[in-house]
């Protein structure tokens, strides 16, 4: 039997408070994009980024600056490049952000 309370929402609306629902959109498909480098380099997710360059569209731009700091530390890039993309844009698959460049790290063994 569950005695406790049911969470709610509380706390996490008051920690996104002022957030525009497009940002985290923006900054989520920008976090996809890393996670993709790592999947299709067959490495796992802890698998740090030296340095990653990510084309972002208009539309989404200020708000994947906006994030940078917590994309950079979702995908563990430890130097985040974040530009304009130019030309036409998909902006059905992730948001139409790309992957310009990147360079993997190696996991450190104990």
């Amino acid at each position: 039997i569950h005695r406790q309370p049911w969470p709610t929402t509380d706390l996490l609306n008051a920690a996104a408070a002022g957030t525009s629902p497009a940002i985290l959109s923006d900054c989520g498909n920008a976090v996809s994009v890393l996670r993709k480098l790592k999947t299709e380099a067959k490495v796992p997710m802890k698998t740090p980024i030296i340095a990653a360059t990510l084309a972002v569209p208009e539309v989404s731009f200020d708000g994947v600056v906006a994030g940078r700091r917590d994309i950079a530390e979702a995908g563990k890039v430890a130097d985040l490049k974040i530009v304009e993309a130019t030309g036409p844009v998909e902006l059905d698959i992730q948001g139409g952000i790309t992957a310009q460049s990147h360079t993997l790290g190696t996991l450190e063994q104990p």
